[in-house]
């Protein structure tokens, strides 16, 4: 019988087969056979981790910057920031969708399928534009070359291609 509406959303994640989530899905496969991947998120997190260049704060190597350098990265308090793989994904993701940092911001919080590939608490606030700005812009020119080599070893899909073509063109 039908009700008047509905008590109770279900918890279950929904999802839609849509063409954004089969090549997010696809990337995802992409990025898991990726040859020295994990190399790969070791160098974005030492890009991560290196200080900006600001007269406090130390200089560090690539092998310190595994390690924080300044009293305000190995702060034990506020936010635990992006990952290097959620970093690495949105880098994809703005080349994909060939788009601004405040766009990519916006995919992130109304696309469910953006959101799950870039692995953003579905019930959070999704990441800022600024924070997608500065830790995109931390990577480095080797860590982003490094990528795309790899990258462009592995079968080509529309989206790959599409993000080899823009990831190339455009600066970060």
């Amino acid at each position: 019988m039908r009700q008047r509406s509905q008590k109770q959303m279900y918890l279950r994640n929904q999802s839609a087969s849509t063409r954004t989530s089969d090549e997010l899905a696809k990337m995802e496969e992409i990025l898991s056979a990726l040859p020295e991947y994990e190399k790969l998120l070791d160098m974005v997190l030492a890009d991560l981790n290196t200080p900006s260049n600001s007269s406090e704060e130390q200089e560090c190597t690539k092998e310190q910057a595994m390690k924080p350098c300044s009293s305000a990265l190995s702060s034990p308090r506020g936010r635990k920031g992006m990952s290097a793989d959620q970093v690495l994904k949105a880098f994809l993701v703005k080349h994909y969708k060939d788009c601004s940092y405040r766009e990519l911001e916006e995919l992130s919080k109304d696309s469910f399928c953006i959101g799950k590939f870039l692995e953003i608490d579905p019930h959070g606030e999704g990441i800022s534009y600024k924070s997608l700005q500065g830790n995109i812009k931390k990577l480095s020119e080797e860590t982003v070359d490094f990528f795309l080599v790899r990258l462009s070893s592995m079968p080509k899909t529309k989206a790959l291609k599409k993000v080899l073509k823009h990831a190339r063109m455009q600066p970060r």
